[in-house]
């Protein structure tokens, strides 16, 4: 379980220094890829949550990686 919770963070870390505009812009990517690898680590964050009985942390995950795959959704329409 800590490893997934390492991952999940792991992986909203790097998701958001994709989303960064000079640093996609330097590596010639879409923000859109950044939020998505955002998503999938808060999806990995509250996973863990539920599994270590944290349903409070769990629910707050499922709320940011919901708004992380809106804005996923809207920079990838642009």
């Amino acid at each position: 379980m800590f490893i997934i919770s390492l991952f999940g963070t792991i992986f909203v870390i790097l998701g958001i220094i994709l989303t960064i505009p000079t640093v996609c812009e330097k590596i010639h990517l879409n923000a859109s890829i950044g939020w998505a690898i955002a998503t999938i680590g808060m999806l990995m964050l509250s996973f863990s949550s539920f599994l270590g009985k944290n349903i409070i942390f769990g629910i707050v995950c499922l709320i940011f990686a919901m708004g992380d795959l809106y804005f996923c959704v809207t920079n990838s329409k642009d």
